[in-house]
């Protein structure tokens, strides 16, 4: 439970969010809106299920973990907690947790993340595949031939850790929506 209801999805976030970053700060505003979407989507419902959720109490705090996209993983450590001790209501929370709050994650952030970046590495690897070729490396620093080709290249694989950072960030998307597929159609709506 740590590892894929705390650690994949919060790793998911933040990766998606650096490329996010990374994208705003070189001015490739159509990668970085596109990606954010998502995003966004998954905030605003998982906002509303915070509000209806989460005790008047804990309310005066938590809207800080809201806000930095770490809300849901909060839940699953209290529900890990209450599991550790043997707590009755721990069987009754964990199910509350990933009927309302955890089948949320896959269909609103994750899949529809691992879509939008599958079409900007496709439009942004389109046209230098051919170029590539001929070289043995594409070098984002040079304003030569073949701009449009290699501007779409370099906003999405020259930003920040490059292509492998772009890699890895859609991989962790794909598993984290994979696994979120797989235990909703375990558990069921």
């Amino acid at each position: 439970m740590l590892l894929f209801d705390v650690g994949l999805p919060t790793v998911d976030v933040y990766s998606d969010l650096s490329l996010i970053i990374s994208w705003l700060v070189y001015h490739h505003w159509r990668y970085a809106f596109g990606l954010l979407i998502p995003l966004s989507l998954k905030f605003i419902l998982i906002t509303y299920k915070w509000y209806m959720i989460e005790k008047k109490e804990d309310k005066r705090w938590s809207w800080l973990l809201l806000l930095g996209q770490v809300w849901p993983q909060w839940r699953s450590l209290r529900i890990v907690h209450l599991l550790h001790e043997n707590d009755k209501r721990a069987q009754y929370k964990k199910q509350t947790l990933v009927s309302e709050i955890r089948s949320i994650e896959p269909f609103l952030e994750s899949v529809p993340s691992v879509l939008i970046m599958t079409m900007i590495m496709v439009q942004a690897t389109f046209g230098i595949l051919h170029i590539v070729s001929d070289e043995s490396h594409v070098d984002c620093t040079l304003p030569e031939q073949w701009e449009q080709w290699k501007t779409n290249y370099c906003a999405v694989f020259g930003g920040l850790g490059g292509i492998y950072w772009f890699l890895i960030t859609y991989a962790i998307s794909l598993v984290t929506g994979t696994l979120g597929l797989t235990q909703f159609l375990q558990t069921g709506p």
